[in-house]
Parts: C-alpha cells; sequence; structure tokens
C-alpha cells in the first residue's frame, strides 16, 4: 500500500464510481488507471492478507500488523466495490464478492452483509435461487455461492439448509462418479468433490 501510484489509481477509482452513482450521463474524464490491474492487485492483497492472518504466528501476536493487514482489506473491499460501479454486468457479481469476503474477513460485517444482500438480490433471488440448475458442475456452483451468501448475510437457518442439501447433493454425486466412471477419471473428479465437500461441512458446522 505504499506504492504511490497505485494509491492514485484507488482514488481514481473511488472518483469514477462517486461519478457514476451521481450522474447518469457521464462527462468526459480522462482517468489514467487501469481498472484490470486495479483488480488484480486488490486480488493479491486479498490473498496474501487473508493466508498472513491465518498462518503467520508473528502476525497474531504482533497488534499493529494485524491492524496493518486489516486496513489493508478494508482497502482492497472498497476498491472492489467501488469497481463494481463501473463494471460489466458478467464482472460486478464476483467483484461484489470479494468486496464482501474482504469487509467480513477486516471486521466490517454490517458492510459484508449489506453487500452479500445486494449479491442475494441481484443474482440468487429467491425465483432463482432455489431453483437448482441442471447440470452437475452448475449445481456444484449454485450451491456454493449460495451457501456463501447465506454465511456473509448471517443467515444461519438458511445457511444450515442449503449446507445439508448440498452435502447430500455432493455425496451422491461421488457415489455415482465411483459406480460410472473409467478408473483413471475418477481421482480429478472425486478430488474436486472433495474440496465442495469439505467447504459445505465446514459453513454447516459454522451453523451448529
Amino acid at each position: 500500500m505504499r506504492d504511490r501510484q497505485f494509491r492514485i489509481d484507488l482514488a481514481q477509482v473511488q472518483a469514477r464510481s462517486i461519478q457514476e452513482e451521481l450522474s447518469s450521463v457521464q462527462p468526459d474524464t480522462k482517468y489514467t488507471f487501469d481498472s484490470m490491474e486495479v483488480w488484480r492487485r486488490c486480488d493479491y492483497i486479498f490473498s496474501n492478507s487473508s493466508l498472513l492472518l491465518r498462518e503467520e504466528n508473528q502476525i497474531q501476536e504482533n497488534a499493529d500488523k494485524r491492524q496493518a493487514l486489516f486496513d489493508s482489506l478494508k482497502t482492497a473491499a472498497q476498491s472492489f466495490e467501488f469497481l463494481s460501479k463501473f463494471a460489466n454486468e458478467d464482472e460486478q457479481e464476483i467483484l461484489l464478492i470479494n468486496s464482501a469476503i474482504c469487509y467480513h474477513i477486516a471486521g466490517y460485517h454490517a458492510n459484508a452483509q449489506c453487500l452479500a444482500k445486494i449479491v442475494e438480490r441481484k443474482y440468487l433471488s429467491e425465483g432463482r435461487g432455489e431453483e437448482i440448475p441442471s447440470s452437475p458442475d452448475i449445481q456444484l456452483i449454485w450451491f456454493f455461492r449460495l451457501a456463501l451468501i447465506s454465511f456473509l448475510r448471517r443467515d444461519i437457518v438458511r445457511l444450515q439448509r442449503i449446507t445439508q442439501q448440498a452435502i447430500s447433493f455432493v455425496q451422491t454425486l461421488q457415489d455415482k462418479i465411483v459406480s460410472d466412471s473409467e478408473e483413471e477419471q475418477i481421482f480429478p473428479e472425486i478430488e474436486n468433490l472433495y474440496g465442495q465437500l469439505f467447504f459445505q461441512k465446514a459453513l454447516f458446522n459454522f451453523t451448529e
């Protein structure tokens, strides 16, 4: 976060997002930031800060270093949110989710909850969110999104229901893959399912 050019880019991103909200007709402002570069650097802050908070004993014991990481995550959260204001439609959901997760880790749970509600309303509304798609891969992604948003919203009852459904679905799919697939095809598919199962069980355990 000491990179002066990056700080300038973040300030421009914020200005562009405010401009987007205040006016339907955008003035011809010559911004110099690259949205994808800002996104990439925020992804780096997101992933590395999260890993450091989880794994480094020195970080756990040093309040100043922990706070610096939380501040970096807050900056990433705000930047993801700002970028979502003028991103393409197919990029907005992941930007909002990234922002909500960063806010959550940094301790700004109300912000995370608010963004999760926006994602749910726009992309996972009850009429769409409860309808399970036909493809197994899409179903897995759908359960992942529903569980994550329910967690960020702190909707424990719904989170428990979604994770139970997801765990049952994954276990059924595992049995089908083992019985139907050739031996050399089983391992990568089962490995992917174990990752999905671990995620859903972790969130289910959170509800108990």
